[in-house]
């Protein structure tokens, strides 16, 4: 039995057909949370390093037709400094992109504990609180930083 061989396969067309298979995978879990079985979902995020470039990577939680889903929504790279306005922003407009209405089904958020995820004052998770519908249930990996963050509604 022969090996097949791909004649003619290079960077662009590998980019090319990564740029779909991405674009059909988003478009997926788009359709999924717009699914009406999904009422609620949680986002998890935290900081990466791999090959020395920083990445940000967003996981979401979700109850789809009677079981819990766990999806890595994306790794995004992070040229810029890691400041509590950058990640709210990626993480904002990247979910904007996704799904338009994902302000009114998130409920809850975990970090890994870091001051520019949980401050209080000016964190990611409090500039999160301010702009969704509901209150949200927020927990950290830190044991010491495990309070809850809402609105006080």
């Amino acid at each position: 039995m022969k090996t097949v061989k791909l004649d003619g396969l290079n960077d662009r067309i590998v980019g090319q057909y990564t740029h779909v298979l991405v674009t059909i995978a988003l478009q997926q879990i788009a359709d999924i949370l717009d699914d009406e079985s999904v009422w609620a979902m949680s986002l998890t995020g935290d900081g990466n390093m791999h090959h020395s470039q920083s990445f940000f990577d967003l996981h979401g939680r979700i109850y789809y037709h009677g079981e819990l889903v766990n999806l890595h929504l994306v790794a995004m790279p992070m040229f810029e400094c890691h400041s509590v306005i950058n990640i709210f922003n990626m993480i904002a407009k990247f979910m904007h992109a996704l799904y338009i209405k994902w302000r009114a089904k998130l409920i809850s958020v975990s970090t890994n504990g870091e001051n520019t995820m949980m401050s209080r004052h000016a964190g990611v998770v409090t500039r999160l609180v301010d702009c969704v519908d509901n209150d949200l249930v927020c927990t950290t990996s830190d044991q010491h930083c495990g309070q809850g963050v809402n609105r006080g509604h």
